[in-house]
C-alpha cells in the first residue's frame, strides 16, 4: 500500500508540474486561409479573419469580406466562383502543377502561399479476406465463433446482419517511401428500391476499423487513428467525412491493411490520397489541436497549428487520388 502511495504521489507531482505558456498580447490581426487542391477535385478556398487574443470584443469585423482573391496555376489565373462561403474552381489539376493563393482584405495584411500537387499514387492491387471475429463473453472470457478458420462461411446476427468482418489490403506502386504522406478515405455506397421506378443512393465515409476482435488489440498503432473531416477539398476536425492520415511508417512493404463490415449489397469506393508535407502536416496540426485530451485539460502546452502562409495563418496544400471499388460477386462473396 506503501509503495502504491508513493508511485501515486510521483504520478501527482508530474502531472501538476508548472510549464511556462503564455499568449502573447497584443498584436495585429491577420488573415487566415484553408485551401486543398484535389487534383481531379477543383479546390475550395475560405478566408477568415483573425483577431489577436486578449483583444477588444468589437475587434472582429461583422461582415467581414475578403476585397481580392486570387490563384494561379503555373502563372496563369484561374477563375474562382463564390459560393457558400468558399471560392471555389472546379477545375483539375496536374501532377506537378504550382498553385499560387493571394488574399487581401482591408485593415490586414496580404496573405500569400504556394503548393505543389503531388505525383497520383498507384493502388496495384487490393486483396480482401473475410474472417470471423471471437465473440466476447462478458461472462469474462473470449468465446470462439463456429467459424475459427476465417473461412467464406459466417453466421448472421440477431438483427439479421452479417457477423463477418473483412480484411482489406492495399498495396500501392511504387512502395511508399522517404518523405511521403498519404490519406485514405473509404465511402460506403448502397442504393435502396424505394419505389418500382426509382432509387435511392446512400453513400457515408467509414474509418477503416483497427482490429476485429480481442487479438489484435497488441498490435494497435494509434497513428492509424488520426484523421481529419474532409469532403470538396474542405477540411475541417469534424468526425464527418474521416480521411486517415498515413505516412510511410505505418505501411508494410507498400500495404497498408485494415478491417470493414461485411455487406451483402452496395459497394465500398477506397480511395488513397497522396498528400504534399503542408497537407499532412496542417491536417495533422488541426487533429491535435481538438484531439489532445491532455492540452484541451490545461495539463500540457497546447499544440502549435502548422502553417505555410507569408502574412497571415492557415496552410494552401495539395492532393492525388486513386480510387478502386471493392463490391461482392453474384454469390455475395468478395
Amino acid at each position: 500500500m506503501k509503495k502504491f502511495t508513493f508511485i501515486l504521489a510521483l504520478l501527482l507531482a508530474a502531472v501538476s508540474c508548472e510549464i511556462p505558456f503564455e499568449l502573447k498580447k497584443g498584436g495585429e490581426a491577420c488573415l487566415h486561409v484553408q485551401c486543398f487542391p484535389v487534383m481531379d477535385g477543383g479546390a475550395a478556398v475560405k478566408v477568415s479573419y483573425a483577431a489577436p487574443a486578449f483583444g477588444p470584443a468589437d475587434a472582429y469585423p461583422a461582415d467581414f469580406q475578403p476585397s481580392s482573391v486570387r490563384m494561379t496555376v503555373n502563372g496563369t489565373e484561374v477563375e474562382l466562383e463564390e459560393s457558400a462561403g468558399y471560392y471555389r474552381t472546379y477545375r483539375n489539376f496536374s501532377e506537378g502543377d504550382e498553385i499560387r493563393l493571394e488574399v487581401s482584405a482591408e485593415g490586414v495584411p496580404p496573405i500569400s502561399g504556394t503548393t505543389i500537387v503531388p505525383p497520383r499514387p498507384h493502388i496495384a492491387s487490393v486483396s480482401c479476406q473475410v474472417v470471423h471475429p471471437q465473440s466476447i463473453d462478458f461472462g469474462g472470457g473470449v468465446a470462439d465463433s463456429d467459424n475459427q478458420d476465417g473461412g467464406d462461411e459466417a453466421e448472421d446476427g440477431d438483427d439479421g446482419s452479417r457477423n463477418d468482418v473483412l480484411r482489406v489490403t492495399v498495396e500501392l506502386s511504387p512502395t511508399p517511401s522517404g518523405n511521403e504522406f498519404y490519406g485514405i478515405q473509404i465511402e460506403r455506397v448502397t442504393t435502396v428500391q424505394i419505389s418500382e421506378s426509382q432509387t435511392v443512393e446512400y453513400r457515408f465515409v467509414v474509418s477503416p476499423g483497427q482490429f476485429a476482435d480481442l487479438s489484435d488489440l497488441a498490435g494497435i498503432d494509434l497513428d492509424n487513428y488520426v484523421s481529419v473531416g474532409f469532403r470538396n477539398g474542405v477540411m475541417n476536425a469534424s468526425f464527418m467525412n474521416p480521411m486517415t492520415l498515413l505516412s510511410v511508417r505505418q505501411f508494410n512493404e507498400g500495404k497498408y491493411s485494415f478491417y470493414l463490415n461485411s455487406m451483402d449489397a452496395g459497394h465500398y469506393e477506397i480511395s488513397v490520397y497522396r498528400l504534399s508535407e503542408p497537407f499532412y502536416y496542417y491536417a495533422k496540426a488541426l487533429y491535435a489541436s481538438n484531439f489532445d485530451i491532455l492540452s484541451n485539460m490545461g495539463m500540457i502546452p497546447a499544440n502549435f497549428t502548422y502553417g505555410n502562409i507569408a502574412g497571415g495563418l492557415g496552410a494552401i496544400g495539395a492532393a492525388s487520388t486513386d480510387m478502386v471499388v471493392l463490391a461482392p460477386s453474384e454469390s455475395g462473396q468478395f
